[in-house]
């Protein structure tokens, strides 16, 4: 049991920070999930029954809770999204085929056509094409990693690829 809350947040609060900077790279999500942990501290301190340190204890919530946001949907989207937009300013900053900057923003418009429309698709259409086109990876992978078949693969990418540029 917590005898003071506030000794234990700052007694704790660095530690723990750094066990969830393990799992969480960006310093702002991190504090934001410091936050959540002591939340499920304070209110699941009844439950705490001795049987190991407490330490350990506030520790697995920290880690439970990295790793849930890591497992959330709103992780997954924000990774998409991020990748996204890696892919575009790869493209069209880089691409040795623009003659000029009119090239290079038309490209751009394009591609911020398209990045609406692909954020539009359903969650496994976008998950599927986010494995195919970013981290080039083969049906029979993207199968066994979506748990499904090859075949339903494949036609997610062809409905996509329809939806987002149907000519």
């Amino acid at each position: 049991m917590i005898v003071n809350f506030n000794e234990t947040y700052i007694q704790y609060k660095p530690y723990l920070l750094k066990i969830i900077k393990r799992y969480i790279i960006d310093f702002d999500i991190a504090e934001d999930i410091l936050q959540e942990t002591f939340f499920l501290i304070w209110k699941y301190n009844h439950t705490f029954r001795n049987e190991s340190h407490y330490k350990t204890w506030i520790t697995r919530i920290a880690v439970n809770s990295a790793l849930s946001y890591l497992n959330s949907n709103q992780y997954k989207k924000s990774k998409l999204e991020n990748n996204f937009e890696d892919f575009k300013e790869d493209l069209t900053m880089s691409h040795p085929d623009y003659d000029s900057p009119e090239d290079c923003l038309s490209n751009r418009q394009d591609l911020d056509f398209a990045a609406v429309k692909i954020q539009k698709l359903k969650q496994q259409m976008r998950e599927t094409l986010k494995l195919y086109v970013f981290d080039g990876l083969p049906y029979q992978d993207i199968a066994f990693k979506l748990n499904t078949t090859k075949f339903n693969i494949r036609n997610r990418l062809h409905k996509a690829r329809w939806l987002v540029n149907p000519d």
